[in-house]
Formats: C-alpha cells, structure tokens, sequence
C-alpha cells in the first residue's frame, strides 16, 4: 500500500477548511454556552415586555441586546478574518504543495517551509468530511487532508493510527 499523499492546495480549499474547522469548534466547544446566553437573553425580554416598563428593564434589555449584537459582531469579523489570514500565510510560501509520508511511528509532511516528523500521539483528532480530512492537534491546529487523495486502505489505516494512538474520530 502507498502511504504518500501528495497535495497541492488552492486559496479556495483552504477557506473553506478555515470556515469549517472554526464552525466545528464552534459548535463542538461553544453550543451550550451560546444556548444558555440565547435563553437568558429570551428571558429577560419576555419579562420585561410590559405596558409600563421601567428605567431598568429598559437598561436590562440594552445590555442583553448590546452583548448579543457584540457577540455576533465578533463571529462575524472572525469568519471573515480567519480564512483571509491562512489564504495569505499560504500565499507567503514559494509553493502550495504538500506531501505526506504516512510510516509507523509517525507522519513527515514535506512542503515550502521543510519536513516535519510528527508522531501519530500528536494528533488529538481525526475529522472526516466528505470532501477533506483534518488531522487536528493542539486543538485548534490542524492540517487537511482531501479526501480524494485518501485511498479507502490508507483512510482507514489513518484512521486506525490514530485511533491506536489516543485519538478520537468523527
């Protein structure tokens, strides 16, 4: 079996990757939270709603309303901003092509900056989507891997290194 993957990323690739990773954390890390504040937030509206209301149900509902439009403020730059940011540090290297050596113990990826060996411990996660892999670590680092690159035994032995090493799948 090959355990090379040889892949030349597009600008195209890599915001999308950007978007979905920083959605799955989102989503993996903040949903309880976001609904917790959306229920507060829905509470004080409904109790303040009322004929007569007074100088600090207005001032109650400024600051639940502020915090929300704050907050989806921030989600809306950091949408925006965190896929423009990795398209320019890719298009600061000479090339945007990687290659991937699967051995063992470890996984060495080649591109513009050098080699890296990282062993298979490292990876805390394995995202598997339909068209591209992420193969994450330090939980908010990750390197991608598509899918149409993946032959069905090496996906799974990936999958298995991973699994064998601590990691999770999803």
């Amino acid at each position: 079996m090959n355990r090379q993957i040889e892949v030349t990323y597009t600008e195209a690739m890599v915001r999308s990757a950007t978007r979905r990773f920083l959605l799955g954390r989102l989503i993996q890390q903040r949903i309880i939270l976001l609904l917790i504040v959306l229920c507060v937030a829905a509470i004080f509206f409904l109790t303040s709603i009322s004929p007569t209301p007074t100088r600090y149900d207005t001032l109650v509902n400024g600051a639940v309303l502020g915090s929300l439009a704050l907050a989806a403020g921030i989600v809306v730059v950091a949408w925006w901003w965190a896929p423009a940011g990795a398209a320019r540090s890719f298009g600061r290297l000479d090339a945007w092509q990687a290659r991937f050596d699967c051995q063992q113990e470890y996984l060495e990826i080649t591109n513009a900056v050098g080699v890296t060996k990282l062993p298979w411990h490292t990876f805390d996660e394995l995202w598997k989507h339909r068209d591209m892999w992420f193969l994450v670590f330090n939980k908010h680092r990750y390197f991608i891997l598509p899918a149409e690159k993946l032959s069905p035994a090496l996906g799974a032995w990936i999958e298995g290194r991973i699994r064998e090493n601590g990691g999770k799948v999803r």
